[in-house]
């Protein structure tokens, strides 16, 4: 573990090491909690494609507003910390940035479908994305 004397800090360098380190905290609870949902959202799609024998694209439309439920709760109470009484305009916000990180979802799904990739491999290449896209939009839009 590397060793950093504070003291020889100046208030700005200060600040930066602080402010980087909880970037890297934020991140870090964002990895963990979307694990957890992209383990809930994909297992979903999993089973509504292969048990239930619903297409790809219903499968994921279903997994994913699965996991917009699990997801609000983590990313507003456990990644960002957002603890507000303006509820409605956040969930607003959050559900507007997940219909854009969807639809990006969704194009990409398709595209890689029509490319004959297997399914379940392009659903999981389209979490991937969608998890990216969603993390910049509630990280600079939503909280």
């Amino acid at each position: 573990m590397a060793y950093i004397d504070l003291e020889c800090l100046g208030k700005r360098e200060f600040q930066s090491l602080m402010q980087s380190r909880k970037n890297y905290q934020e991140v870090l609870r964002y990895i963990l909690a979307g694990t957890l949902n992209s383990i809930i959202g994909y297992s979903s799609i999993i089973i509504l494609e292969t048990i239930v024998h619903l297409s790809p694209q219903i499968s994921n439309l279903f997994g994913y507003i699965i996991g917009i439920c699990c997801s609000f709760f983590l990313n507003k109470n456990f990644v960002f910390n957002k603890r507000v009484n303006r509820k409605g305009n956040i969930f607003s916000k959050f559900l507007t940035c997940c219909l854009i990180a969807y639809s990006i979802n969704f194009l990409l799904l398709n595209l890689l479908l029509n490319m004959g990739l297997e399914s379940l491999i392009a659903q999981g290449l389209s979490m991937i994305c969608y998890s990216i896209v969603f993390y910049f939009i509630c990280k600079f839009y939503v909280f």
